[in-house]
């Protein structure tokens, strides 16, 4: 069974998420947020410059000087300008195997940044029709799901060692430097680089047909019934006094990987014609 561990700062906000006043920043918040600060600074692994990518193209093929081209390490990335509109909620998603005992849960030295206490959504179906219900009343398009982690590669073989990430500067159209020829890969806002895979992250991505960067508040009602706040020191006590009194799954549930109001791929495709064409060349080099 799965279930949701939503990590925050202040009793405050824990008491938002208990009410169901989800707070979702922008994404492209996670742009800035921290730059520059150094490992292990607060919320210094928030930052992502690579939040929002779209595609990935063959480095020899996007006119790239050939001296710069050979020092390029992974596939240089496109990201899409228009997901700077959507917003997010994010969660570690837990696994527990009721036969064999087995928690899949955070190591709490490497969620701290995240928060000192955990909200912990005990009924992920329930949490997602009330997201899903809450979305469909505004007319927006919501998806919600298990973010995927990619390693670096290029061409298909992995890249490892010291990288330093360049963003070109001027917003570029993409057609001008994507092309059936040197695409390889297609992309979206639940894909993300392996460095964050500890982060187990489950999203719900939000998109308000507007271009909008500001935070905001989805407004599910109460989940004081499917969810409990606990410290993050009693975290684990109190998983495995819940934990234990369980001794089956219900097998009617079923929780697709990906759900929501659209598809994935809807959900994508309405976020382009938001800013379409438009986005940001990102490179590699080692």
């Amino acid at each position: 069974m799965k279930f949701l561990l939503k990590f925050v700062e202040k009793n405050k906000y824990a008491d938002d998420v208990m009410r169901g006043s989800l707070y979702m920043n922008s994404l492209s918040y996670f742009w800035r947020v921290n730059y520059g600060e150094p490992l292990g600074a607060s919320n210094s692994d928030r930052y992502d410059l690579f939040e929002g990518t779209y595609l990935s193209l063959n480095k020899e093929d996007i006119g790239l000087e050939k001296d710069f081209a050979d020092v390029i390490g992974p596939n240089p990335i496109v990201r899409l300008s228009a997901y700077q509109y959507i917003n997010l909620f994010s969660a570690y998603h837990a696994e527990y195997n009721i036969q064999s005992r087995e928690l899949t849960a955070p190591k709490m030295d490497k969620m701290n940044e995240f928060g000192k206490l955990v909200v912990v959504i005990i009924n992920e179906a329930e949490f997602r029709y009330r997201v899903r219900k809450a979305a469909e009343k505004l007319d927006y398009d919501c998806i919600f799901g298990d973010v995927n982690y990619h390693a670096a590669n290029d061409r298909g073989k992995p890249v490892s060692g010291n990288m330093l990430h360049l963003i070109r500067e001027d917003e570029i159209d993409i057609n001008e430097v994507a092309s059936e020829k040197n695409l390889i890969e297609h992309y979206d806002c639940f894909d993300k680089g392996d460095k964050h895979a500890y982060q187990r992250e489950w999203r719900i991505c939000i998109n308000r047909h507007n271009e909008e960067i500001s935070p905001y508040r989805l407004e599910i009602g109460s989940i004081s019934d499917i969810a409990f706040v606990v410290s993050v020191e009693m975290l684990y006590p109190a998983l495995f006094d819940w934990l234990g009194r369980i001794t089956a799954e219900n097998p009617l549930i079923y929780l697709p990987n990906f759900d929501g109001t659209v598809t994935r791929e809807t959900f994508k495709n309405n976020v382009y014609k938001l800013r379409p064409n438009k986005g940001y060349l990102l490179t590699t080099i080692m």
